[in-house]
């Protein structure tokens, strides 16, 4: 036996268990690399589910809270007393009634502050508490010509009011139906 042919045969088959290692260790990086990746791709979908999760839990308490703030309606003599309350637990704030009518009124018609209450209330609250008194408002319905309208006390106020929760985000109320979320109104 020759010591070169048998070098050389020696150092082909090294060589092809050289080449097949790193094969091997290639396809085994590459599996690895592919389970990483999957796993970072899992771990990235269940963080935003969590994520959304968390968002909608979120909206979910807001909406609950922003349903606890109320605006109830009476009448006392030619005025409408209105009533705020906020029976949530936390305070709300730029607290605004905004609209005002009878339920199926004329669309000319507009509310004023009743000028006979002293102090003449205004139709806002900075500051509305949780479990407070709540803030209480006398207005007049006024047809086109701004006459006070009287004699409807049997019908029912329609009203609609916004106002700001503690996490800043702006809500609109009409009657008791659900509060809507809504833009910043515009302070120019």
């Amino acid at each position: 036996m020759e010591w070169g042919s048998f070098l050389a045969g020696a150092g082909t088959a090294l060589a092809a268990v050289v080449a097949a290692l790193a094969f091997a260790n290639q396809v085994l990086g590459y599996r690895l690399e592919r389970r990483r990746e999957d796993r970072e791709v899992k771990d990235r979908a269940q963080e935003e589910a969590d994520r959304r999760q968390a968002e909608d839990e979120l909206q979910r308490r807001q909406l609950a809270q922003a349903s606890l703030v109320r605006a109830r309606a009476s009448f006392n003599g030619g005025s409408i007393d209105i009533r705020f309350v906020n029976d949530g637990e936390r305070p709300v704030q730029h607290l605004e009634l905004t609209d005002l009518r009878r339920q199926g009124g004329e669309s000319s018609e507009t509310w004023t502050p009743n000028p006979n209450t002293t102090p003449v209330t205004r139709p806002r609250a900075d500051v509305l508490s949780p479990h407070g008194e709540g803030h209480r408002f006398f207005a007049w319905l006024r047809d086109a010509e701004r006459n006070h309208i009287t004699g409807w006390v049997t019908s029912l106020a329609a009203l609609g009011f916004r106002f700001m929760d503690a996490d800043g985000q702006w809500w609109y109320r009409d009657g008791d139906g659900t509060p809507q979320r809504i833009d910043p109104p515009n302070t120019e």
